[in-house]
């Protein structure tokens, strides 16, 4: 039995290899994703406290 993450990682060097630019392309819109998400989070907690 292979562990999935050995299986997700090796997808991930697969899809590097092959296609770097794109993968860098995926790696930075993951990155800003997570960087809206966790902004509007922190913008509705404030607005909640009543300091926003």
């Amino acid at each position: 039995m292979i562990p999935r993450g050995m299986i997700v990682a090796g997808g991930a060097a697969a899809v590097f290899i092959a296609f770097p630019e794109g993968f860098i392309d995926v790696m930075a819109l993951s990155a800003g994703a997570i960087f809206f998400w966790a902004g509007n989070e922190i913008r509705s907690l404030r607005s909640k406290d009543g300091a926003g």
